[in-house]
């Protein structure tokens, strides 16, 4: 499994940014429920860290500010949530990472 353009910051948890935008993904405060893209520098902003979970030989991704995880949801939706579901067995919050050329 290759885990990068991710960007380690501490304790296991990573930045996720966009190769496009350069914009890092945000999982903002726990009373919401969408993830957001920001500019902001993620040294010391755990609204931007993430940490990767192994559920069921895939990845749960989880926000370290609202402790949710990223629901990838069905093929009728094209934006993603956040949710507190528990990952395991939930196929809409694992998610596969490959590496881009």
């Amino acid at each position: 499994m290759f885990i990068m353009p991710i960007q380690p910051v501490s304790d296991g948890y990573f930045t996720i940014q966009s190769i496009s935008g350069q914009g890092y993904l945000d999982g903002r405060n726990p009373e919401h429920s969408n993830p957001l893209l920001t500019h902001r520098n993620p040294t010391n902003d755990h609204y931007l860290h993430w940490r990767f979970e192994v559920v069921d030989d895939h990845l749960a991704i989880r926000s370290r500010s609202g402790n949710r995880y990223i629901d990838g949801r069905n093929s009728e939706h094209s934006d993603p949530l956040l949710t507190n579901r528990n990952p395991q067995g939930d196929h809409y919050l694992q998610w596969k990472i490959f590496p881009v050329a």
